[in-house]
Parts: C-alpha cells; structure tokens; sequence
C-alpha cells in the first residue's frame, strides 16, 4: 500500500478521479475511506503550521520584541495561516 500512497501528491493536485483511474481507490476501498485519510493528514499539516506560528510569536515575545514589531508578525503570521488553509480547500 504504501507504494500506492506515493502517487498522492499534494503539489500536483492529484484528483480522486485520477486516482480511480489508477487503481488506488477500487483496490484499498471506498472514496470515503481515502477522503478521510486525506483530511486527517491536512488537519494535521494545518495543526503543525498554527503550532509553528504560535511558537514563533512566543520567541519574539521572549526576545523582547517592540509592540509593532510584534503586531507585523502576528499579521504575517495570519497571513500565513489563511494561505496554508485555503491551499487545502
């Protein structure tokens, strides 16, 4: 299985419908089952990126960062999570 697994590639968008026509999903089982693999690995992708920003935050506030320079990163910060989430929609 985990040969199959390699040919799922989130930056080259692989569909579900390629993936049908490959064999992955009629031979491993239903769509669903893929769909909630797929999901589980974005939530935790997500998860990692929003603990990641939230520990660079801690590091500034621990550095004694100004209150601008603290405002800039939580807007980058943000920025960086509305992008990494609207890429796994």
């Amino acid at each position: 299985m985990t040969k199959k697994l390699t040919m799922f590639n989130r930056d080259k968008r692989t569909s579900l419908g390629s993936l049908m026509r490959t064999g992955f999903v009629t031979e491993y089982g239903a769509e669903d089952k893929f769909a909630a693999a797929v999901a589980a690995h974005d939530s935790a992708w997500l998860e990692h990126k929003e603990l990641c920003a939230e520990q660079k935050i801690k590091r500034l506030e621990d550095k004694g960062v100004t209150a601008d320079q603290k405002l800039l990163s939580k807007e980058l910060e943000q920025l960086e999570k509305s992008i990494a989430h609207s890429a796994y929609r």
